[in-house]
Protein backbone atom coordinates (compact mmCIF):
# COMPACT_ATOMS: atom_id res chain seq x y z
CA UNK A 1 0.00 0.00 0.00
CA UNK A 2 1.17 3.70 -0.53
CA UNK A 3 1.08 4.95 2.90
CA UNK A 4 2.63 1.68 4.11
CA UNK A 5 5.90 2.00 1.50
CA UNK A 6 6.12 5.74 2.35
CA UNK A 7 5.71 5.36 6.32
CA UNK A 8 7.79 2.27 7.05
CA UNK A 9 10.48 3.41 8.09
CA UNK A 10 8.87 6.01 10.69
CA UNK A 11 11.37 8.45 11.84
CA UNK A 12 11.81 9.15 8.20
CA UNK A 13 8.29 10.06 7.90
CA UNK A 14 8.27 12.19 10.97
CA UNK A 15 11.61 14.32 10.37
CA UNK A 16 11.11 15.04 6.65
CA UNK A 17 7.86 16.93 7.74
CA UNK A 18 9.85 19.30 9.51
CA UNK A 19 12.37 19.69 7.19
CA UNK A 20 9.61 19.92 4.28
CA UNK A 21 7.79 22.72 6.91
CA UNK A 22 11.15 25.00 7.35
CA UNK A 23 11.87 24.93 3.56
CA UNK A 24 9.03 25.56 2.67
CA UNK A 25 8.46 23.06 -0.16
CA UNK A 26 5.53 21.48 -0.71
CA UNK A 27 5.16 18.94 -3.21
CA UNK A 28 5.36 15.22 -2.97
CA UNK A 29 9.05 14.62 -4.52
CA UNK A 30 10.81 17.44 -1.77
CA UNK A 31 9.10 15.05 0.68
CA UNK A 32 10.69 12.07 -0.29
CA UNK A 33 14.10 13.93 -0.97
CA UNK A 34 13.92 14.46 3.01
CA UNK A 35 12.45 11.09 3.50
CA UNK A 36 15.73 9.67 1.82
CA UNK A 37 17.67 11.96 3.55
CA UNK A 38 16.73 11.18 7.45
CA UNK A 39 16.73 7.53 6.77
CA UNK A 40 18.25 6.25 10.02
CA UNK A 41 20.16 3.25 7.28
CA UNK A 42 22.46 5.31 5.66
CA UNK A 43 23.66 4.95 1.85
CA UNK A 44 20.46 3.81 0.35
CA UNK A 45 19.54 7.18 -1.27
CA UNK A 46 17.93 7.06 -4.53
CA UNK A 47 18.11 9.43 -7.91
CA UNK A 48 14.87 10.89 -8.16
CA UNK A 49 13.01 13.56 -9.80
CA UNK A 50 9.72 15.25 -10.28
CA UNK A 51 7.45 17.86 -11.76
CA UNK A 52 4.58 19.42 -10.92
CA UNK A 53 2.30 22.12 -12.80
CA UNK A 54 -0.80 23.98 -10.64
CA UNK A 55 -2.73 26.00 -12.36
CA UNK A 56 -4.84 28.78 -10.95
CA UNK A 57 -8.22 30.04 -12.56
CA UNK A 58 -9.01 33.73 -14.10
CA UNK A 59 -10.33 35.56 -11.06
CA UNK A 60 -10.85 39.30 -10.26
CA UNK A 61 -8.76 41.89 -8.46
CA UNK A 62 -10.74 43.65 -5.30
CA UNK A 63 -10.76 47.31 -6.00
CA UNK A 64 -9.15 47.28 -9.74
CA UNK A 65 -10.56 46.62 -12.71
CA UNK A 66 -8.55 43.71 -13.48
CA UNK A 67 -8.18 39.98 -13.32
CA UNK A 68 -5.45 37.32 -12.59
CA UNK A 69 -4.74 33.89 -13.38
CA UNK A 70 -1.48 32.14 -13.33
CA UNK A 71 0.40 28.94 -14.07
CA UNK A 72 2.86 27.36 -11.47
CA UNK A 73 5.86 24.42 -12.32
CA UNK A 74 8.14 23.13 -9.97
CA UNK A 75 10.99 20.98 -10.93
CA UNK A 76 13.26 18.85 -7.75
CA UNK A 77 16.05 16.72 -8.16
CA UNK A 78 18.15 14.90 -5.70
CA UNK A 79 21.11 13.05 -7.20
CA UNK A 80 23.16 10.66 -5.16
CA UNK A 81 27.01 11.54 -5.36
CA UNK A 82 29.10 9.53 -2.80
CA UNK A 83 27.20 7.01 -0.12
CA UNK A 84 28.13 4.23 1.83
CA UNK A 85 26.50 2.81 5.49
CA UNK A 86 28.93 5.45 7.36
CA UNK A 87 28.33 8.83 5.13
CA UNK A 88 26.29 10.34 2.51
CA UNK A 89 26.76 12.98 -0.23
CA UNK A 90 24.09 14.67 -2.25
CA UNK A 91 23.34 17.24 -4.63
CA UNK A 92 20.08 19.01 -4.39
CA UNK A 93 18.28 21.34 -7.33
CA UNK A 94 15.21 23.24 -7.27
CA UNK A 95 13.51 25.05 -10.01
CA UNK A 96 9.93 27.20 -9.31
CA UNK A 97 8.51 29.21 -12.32
CA UNK A 98 4.86 31.05 -12.15
CA UNK A 99 3.50 32.69 -15.17
CA UNK A 100 1.30 35.19 -14.18
CA UNK A 101 -1.50 36.65 -16.91
CA UNK A 102 -2.79 39.89 -14.79
CA UNK A 103 -2.75 44.05 -15.60
CA UNK A 104 -2.82 44.15 -11.78
CA UNK A 105 -0.98 47.18 -9.67
CA UNK A 106 0.12 46.97 -6.20
CA UNK A 107 -1.79 48.77 -4.39
CA UNK A 108 0.70 52.07 -3.25
CA UNK A 109 3.20 52.54 -5.84
CA UNK A 110 0.89 51.38 -8.66
CA UNK A 111 4.03 49.10 -10.45
CA UNK A 112 2.46 46.55 -12.18
CA UNK A 113 2.67 43.08 -10.78
CA UNK A 114 5.61 40.99 -12.36
CA UNK A 115 4.61 38.28 -14.79
CA UNK A 116 7.22 35.87 -14.24
CA UNK A 117 8.42 35.05 -10.89
CA UNK A 118 11.60 32.33 -10.69
CA UNK A 119 12.58 30.50 -7.84
CA UNK A 120 15.86 28.17 -8.29
CA UNK A 121 18.58 26.66 -6.24
CA UNK A 122 21.21 24.32 -5.99
CA UNK A 123 23.16 22.52 -3.19
CA UNK A 124 24.16 20.19 -1.38
CA UNK A 125 23.70 17.56 1.67
CA UNK A 126 25.81 15.39 3.68
CA UNK A 127 25.22 13.08 6.83
CA UNK A 128 27.73 11.19 8.60
CA UNK A 129 26.95 8.40 11.42
CA UNK A 130 28.96 9.21 14.72
CA UNK A 131 30.73 6.61 16.91
CA UNK A 132 27.55 6.57 19.47
CA UNK A 133 25.27 5.75 16.61
CA UNK A 134 24.23 9.68 16.62
CA UNK A 135 23.75 11.01 13.13
CA UNK A 136 24.91 14.88 11.90
CA UNK A 137 23.85 16.19 8.65
CA UNK A 138 24.33 19.52 7.11
CA UNK A 139 22.58 21.00 4.01
CA UNK A 140 23.21 24.41 1.99
CA UNK A 141 21.35 25.70 -1.19
CA UNK A 142 21.97 28.56 -2.92
CA UNK A 143 19.96 30.47 -5.22
CA UNK A 144 17.83 33.36 -6.58
CA UNK A 145 14.52 34.29 -6.26
CA UNK A 146 13.32 36.98 -7.99
CA UNK A 147 11.21 38.69 -11.45
CA UNK A 148 14.81 38.63 -12.37
CA UNK A 149 17.05 36.04 -11.23
CA UNK A 150 20.18 36.76 -10.17
CA UNK A 151 19.80 40.66 -11.15
CA UNK A 152 22.17 41.15 -8.61
CA UNK A 153 23.52 40.36 -5.14
CA UNK A 154 19.98 41.21 -3.50
CA UNK A 155 18.27 38.46 -5.16
CA UNK A 156 19.97 35.94 -3.89
CA UNK A 157 18.70 32.97 -1.56
CA UNK A 158 21.19 31.10 0.97
CA UNK A 159 19.36 28.49 2.98
CA UNK A 160 21.62 26.14 5.61
CA UNK A 161 20.44 23.38 8.14
CA UNK A 162 22.12 21.69 10.71
CA UNK A 163 20.76 18.55 12.38
CA UNK A 164 21.29 15.73 15.08
CA UNK A 165 19.42 12.17 15.05
CA UNK A 166 19.61 11.16 18.68
CA UNK A 167 17.98 7.44 19.04
CA UNK A 168 16.28 7.15 22.36
CA UNK A 169 14.84 3.37 23.06
CA UNK A 170 13.84 1.31 20.03
CA UNK A 171 11.39 3.54 18.37
CA UNK A 172 11.62 7.37 19.68
CA UNK A 173 14.23 9.83 19.49
CA UNK A 174 15.44 13.34 19.74
CA UNK A 175 16.21 16.36 16.93
CA UNK A 176 18.46 19.16 17.26
CA UNK A 177 18.59 21.15 14.76
CA UNK A 178 19.65 24.98 13.57
CA UNK A 179 18.53 26.48 10.49
CA UNK A 180 19.27 29.55 8.53
CA UNK A 181 17.36 31.18 5.82
CA UNK A 182 17.60 35.14 4.41
CA UNK A 183 13.99 34.21 2.67
CA UNK A 184 12.34 33.15 5.51
CA UNK A 185 8.53 34.20 6.49
CA UNK A 186 9.12 35.67 9.85
CA UNK A 187 12.73 36.36 11.64
CA UNK A 188 14.76 37.12 8.38
CA UNK A 189 18.75 36.62 8.45
CA UNK A 190 18.48 35.14 12.25
CA UNK A 191 19.46 31.81 12.87
CA UNK A 192 16.75 29.51 14.51
CA UNK A 193 17.18 26.61 16.63
CA UNK A 194 14.76 23.70 16.79
CA UNK A 195 14.38 20.96 19.00
CA UNK A 196 11.74 18.35 19.03
CA UNK A 197 11.02 14.85 20.10
CA UNK A 198 9.68 11.72 18.12
CA UNK A 199 7.22 9.89 19.89
CA UNK A 200 5.59 6.22 18.67
CA UNK A 201 4.00 4.06 20.85
CA UNK A 202 2.93 1.65 18.14
CA UNK A 203 3.21 1.73 14.32
CA UNK A 204 -0.22 3.41 13.58
CA UNK A 205 0.64 6.68 15.70
CA UNK A 206 3.63 9.17 15.69
CA UNK A 207 4.11 12.44 16.94
CA UNK A 208 7.01 14.84 16.23
CA UNK A 209 6.44 17.69 19.25
CA UNK A 210 9.18 20.17 18.97
CA UNK A 211 9.69 24.33 19.07
CA UNK A 212 8.76 25.72 16.43
CA UNK A 213 7.16 22.85 14.55
CA UNK A 214 4.58 19.79 15.21
CA UNK A 215 2.84 17.07 13.61
CA UNK A 216 1.11 14.03 13.98
CA UNK A 217 0.42 10.47 11.76
CA UNK A 218 -2.28 8.48 12.79
CA UNK A 219 -3.82 5.42 11.39
CA UNK A 220 -7.25 5.14 12.59
CA UNK A 221 -8.17 1.90 10.83
CA UNK A 222 -7.11 -0.55 7.92
CA UNK A 223 -5.99 1.49 4.64
CA UNK A 224 -6.98 4.87 6.11
CA UNK A 225 -4.58 7.91 7.20
CA UNK A 226 -4.68 10.86 8.94
CA UNK A 227 -1.43 13.32 8.85
CA UNK A 228 -1.35 17.14 9.89
CA UNK A 229 1.29 19.13 10.53
CA UNK A 230 2.02 23.20 11.99
CA UNK A 231 5.44 25.91 11.79
CA UNK A 232 4.87 28.64 13.59
CA UNK A 233 3.19 31.35 12.62
CA UNK A 234 1.36 30.93 9.73
CA UNK A 235 2.21 27.47 8.06
CA UNK A 236 -0.31 24.50 8.54
CA UNK A 237 -1.15 21.00 6.10
CA UNK A 238 -3.48 18.84 6.98
CA UNK A 239 -4.65 15.44 5.15
CA UNK A 240 -6.80 12.37 5.27
CA UNK A 241 -5.97 9.75 2.93
CA UNK A 242 -7.95 6.68 1.69
CA UNK A 243 -5.76 3.44 -0.06
CA UNK A 244 -8.57 1.85 -2.81
CA UNK A 245 -6.28 -0.56 -4.04
CA UNK A 246 -2.35 -1.27 -3.46
CA UNK A 247 -1.71 1.34 -6.27
CA UNK A 248 -4.65 3.90 -5.85
CA UNK A 249 -5.17 6.33 -3.32
CA UNK A 250 -7.92 9.10 -2.64
CA UNK A 251 -7.38 12.22 -0.21
CA UNK A 252 -8.65 15.49 1.21
CA UNK A 253 -6.51 18.02 2.61
CA UNK A 254 -6.26 21.95 3.76
CA UNK A 255 -3.27 24.03 3.16
CA UNK A 256 -2.24 27.37 4.43
CA UNK A 257 0.79 28.55 3.20
CA UNK A 258 3.16 31.28 1.37
CA UNK A 259 5.43 32.45 -1.11
CA UNK A 260 8.34 34.96 -1.08
CA UNK A 261 10.20 36.88 -4.30
CA UNK A 262 12.79 39.93 -4.31
CA UNK A 263 11.67 41.88 -6.84
CA UNK A 264 14.72 43.14 -8.68
CA UNK A 265 13.33 46.37 -8.80
CA UNK A 266 11.84 47.13 -5.25
CA UNK A 267 12.70 50.26 -3.86
CA UNK A 268 13.53 48.70 -0.37
CA UNK A 269 16.15 45.83 -0.61
CA UNK A 270 14.61 44.35 2.42
CA UNK A 271 11.01 43.83 0.96
CA UNK A 272 9.58 41.02 -0.59
CA UNK A 273 6.83 40.03 -2.68
CA UNK A 274 4.69 37.89 -0.59
CA UNK A 275 1.88 35.25 -1.72
CA UNK A 276 -0.21 34.08 0.28
CA UNK A 277 -3.52 31.56 -0.01
CA UNK A 278 -5.08 28.67 2.01
CA UNK A 279 -6.65 25.65 0.11
CA UNK A 280 -9.29 22.73 0.33
CA UNK A 281 -8.23 20.34 -2.06
CA UNK A 282 -9.02 16.80 -2.78
CA UNK A 283 -6.92 14.19 -5.12
CA UNK A 284 -5.80 10.86 -6.18
CA UNK A 285 -2.06 8.79 -6.42
CA UNK A 286 -1.69 6.47 -8.47
CA UNK A 287 1.32 4.30 -8.29
CA UNK A 288 1.66 3.40 -12.01
CA UNK A 289 4.99 1.67 -11.63
CA UNK A 290 7.62 1.02 -8.91
CA UNK A 291 9.62 4.29 -9.99
CA UNK A 292 6.85 6.13 -10.92
CA UNK A 293 3.80 8.27 -9.37
CA UNK A 294 1.10 9.89 -10.53
CA UNK A 295 -0.87 12.87 -8.44
CA UNK A 296 -3.92 14.79 -9.70
CA UNK A 297 -5.22 16.76 -7.28
CA UNK A 298 -8.28 19.64 -7.92
CA UNK A 299 -9.47 22.28 -4.85
CA UNK A 300 -10.74 25.82 -4.18
CA UNK A 301 -8.25 28.81 -2.90
CA UNK A 302 -9.66 31.26 -0.78
CA UNK A 303 -7.96 34.31 1.47
CA UNK A 304 -5.60 34.66 -1.14
CA UNK A 305 -3.46 37.98 -1.39
CA UNK A 306 -0.45 39.69 -2.60
CA UNK A 307 1.63 41.93 -0.70
CA UNK A 308 4.91 43.65 -0.69
CA UNK A 309 6.95 44.57 2.82
CA UNK A 310 9.50 43.16 5.13
CA UNK A 311 7.32 41.03 7.01
CA UNK A 312 3.59 40.05 7.66
CA UNK A 313 2.98 43.04 9.49
CA UNK A 314 3.23 45.12 6.15
CA UNK A 315 0.53 43.12 4.97
CA UNK A 316 -1.46 46.12 3.90
CA UNK A 317 1.24 48.02 2.05
CA UNK A 318 0.87 47.16 -1.74
CA UNK A 319 -1.59 44.57 -1.35
CA UNK A 320 -3.62 42.80 -3.86
CA UNK A 321 -6.59 41.15 -2.83
CA UNK A 322 -7.77 37.99 -5.02
CA UNK A 323 -11.26 36.38 -5.38
CA UNK A 324 -11.62 32.92 -4.06
CA UNK A 325 -11.34 30.23 -7.05
CA UNK A 326 -10.62 27.02 -8.25
CA UNK A 327 -7.26 25.40 -8.96
CA UNK A 328 -5.88 22.02 -10.49
CA UNK A 329 -2.72 20.25 -10.04
CA UNK A 330 -0.63 17.23 -11.83
CA UNK A 331 2.11 15.90 -10.34
CA UNK A 332 4.82 13.05 -12.17
CA UNK A 333 7.11 11.82 -9.82
CA UNK A 334 9.72 8.97 -10.45
CA UNK A 335 12.57 7.51 -8.69
CA UNK A 336 15.25 4.92 -9.41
Amino acid sequence: MIMKRVCANTQNWSILLVIFILTGTHNVSAQDHFAQWFNPRLGQLKLQGSYQIEHFFSRDIKGQESDIRWTQQELDILIPLKQNDVSEWALLSELNIIDIDSNAVLSDTLEKLPSHLWSMALGGAYRRRLNNDWIAGAQLTIGSTSDKPFDSAEELVVNALGTLQIPHGPRNAWLLMLQYSNNREFLQNVPIPGVAYLWQPDRTFRALLGIPFAMIHWEPATRWSVDASYMIPRTIRAKIQYEITNNVSLYSGFTWQNQRFFRADRPDDDERLFFYDKRVLAGLQWQLTEQLLLDLQAGFAFDRFIFEGQDYSDRSHNRINIQNGCFFGIQNQIRF
